[in-house]
């Protein structure tokens, strides 16, 4: 299944999916990777949390170092930071995860430690840097359940496929479906774009093919 995903680009994933009424799949454009990465596939496993600057250092510190514990192996940590101030990932975390085998962390929030996770080769995607970590200023409120970002709803198992355009999420029990679609849809593009380049006239090339 990772193989397949690897040799699909998030726009025909997106064209099947919406052929298949589900559209609310993409999240935001402003969610991009920390450092230079080319893809990041595999499957999804959830966390959340929220802004709170009454938790103590110790219970904030205590509630992450349970949520790297959890993370599973083989899989995108993604998160729900519902908080666009402080950093929601660091060196010291990205390290942890990279030695459990964790495939990529994918936040709305932010990131700090980029030239670290560069060097270790962690893709991270956020929306922002900054130096300010999550001490006393914010805590996790679960992982492994439902979370939503961006009004997609992303649950443990989902896959997950970002490249140069973004991300999309792919609901699990969806996924052989959606490779199925995409692939024929690629294969029927190159079919469309052999015609073309050997002359045929574009709206005739639609007509044939119905598809651009």
């Amino acid at each position: 299944m990772l193989s397949d995903l690897n040799n699909l680009y998030t726009g025909v994933i997106y064209d099947a999916l919406r052929d298949m009424g589900i559209t609310d799949c993409v999240l935001s454009y402003n969610i991009k990777p920390s450092f230079p990465v080319k893809k990041l596939v595999g499957p999804v496993w959830t966390s959340e949390g929220q802004t709170d600057h009454t938790i103590s250092k110790d219970d904030s510190l205590s509630g992450w170092s349970k949520l790297l514990s959890k993370a599973e192996s083989g899989h995108i940590m993604v998160c729900a930071a519902n908080n666009t101030a402080v950093s929601h990932m660091g060196e010291l975390s990205a390290e942890v995860l990279k030695n459990k085998g964790v495939l990529g962390v994918v936040t709305d929030g932010g990131t700090r430690d980029v030239e670290f996770l560069e060097k270790i080769n962690l893709p991270v995607y956020c929306s922002y840097a900054t130096p300010k970590d999550i001490v006393g200023n914010w805590k996790v409120t679960n992982f492994g359940k439902p979370i939503v970002i961006d009004g997609v709803k992303i649950v443990t198992g989902d896959y997950l496929v970002a490249d140069a355009d973004g991300i999309v999420i792919i609901p699990k029990k969806l996924t052989n479906e959606v490779i199925e679609k995409a692939m024929s849809k690629l294969n029927q593009e190159n079919i469309m774009r052999e015609s073309i380049l050997s002359g045929m006239d574009p709206h005739e090339a639609y007509l044939k093919y119905r598809i651009f």
